[in-house]
């Protein structure tokens, strides 16, 4: 009988994420918390104002619009990544190891997202966006002995 602590299952994207909980390396998944972004659902044009601002030359020369370096769709899904890691660094102790499965995009700001406050040993991904299935179809895409 397995007497660790629950390991847990996080599959996200940038506007909704489910962490799932397992008793045991072989047991079923439960979900157990949800987070949701439902500013990531609107279009971009929707999160703008209809101009970009505008700037002078740093040589006084003359005026030009502004570019923004962060998309503010990008800047919600950083904010929602953050949102995430900061849950998931708070309650590392108390899980046995982390299963994170998120589309590349989105895995990649929640590994930025964790800086360095996850032991590499812990911590196994999965490049695939599986927020769409439910925990038998979830559990069945992860190895048989967690």
């Amino acid at each position: 009988m397995y007497h660790g602590k629950p390991i847990w299952v996080l599959a996200a994207n940038a506007g909704f994420a489910k962490l799932w909980t397992a008793a045991s390396p072989s047991a079923d998944l439960e979900e157990f918390k949800v987070f949701e972004n439902p500013e990531a659902r609107l279009h971009e044009r929707d999160l703008t104002s209809d101009l970009p601002g505008r700037a002078f030359d740093s040589a006084g020369e003359g005026r030009h619009a502004m570019e923004q370096q962060v998309s503010p769709k990008k800047e919600i899904a950083i904010r929602f990544a953050q949102e995430i890691a900061r849950y998931l660094i708070k309650n590392r102790d108390a899980m046995e190891k982390l299963y994170v499965a998120a589309g590349p995009e989105f895995l990649g700001l929640l590994r930025q997202s964790l800086n360095g406050n996850w032991d590499d040993d812990r911590l196994v991904e999965f490049s695939k966006d599986y927020t769409g299935l439910d925990g038998r179809a979830l559990r069945s895409r992860l190895p048989d002995y967690l």
